[in-house]
């Protein structure tokens, strides 16, 4: 199981843009179907969680957790 954090690991604190490799990242382990959970304390779940699909990363529902 990976544990990510958003903020700083998969997107820029400064700018919320995506860090290189984040994208990449994201799609091996769904590719080769690697247990992950996305983890934040952002506290508007589903639009963060649009908001970071939008920009490209595949993240699946049930792999996103916050407060």
């Amino acid at each position: 199981m990976f544990f990510l954090d958003v903020q700083g690991t998969l997107i820029s604190d400064h700018d919320k843009s995506l860090i290189h490799g984040a994208k990449e990242l994201i799609d091996f382990l769904n590719a080769k179907n690697l247990p992950y959970l996305i983890i934040t304390n952002n506290t508007k779940k589903l639009d963060f969680l649009e908001k970071l699909q939008q920009k490209g990363l595949a993240i699946k529902e049930n792999a996103y957790i916050d407060p």
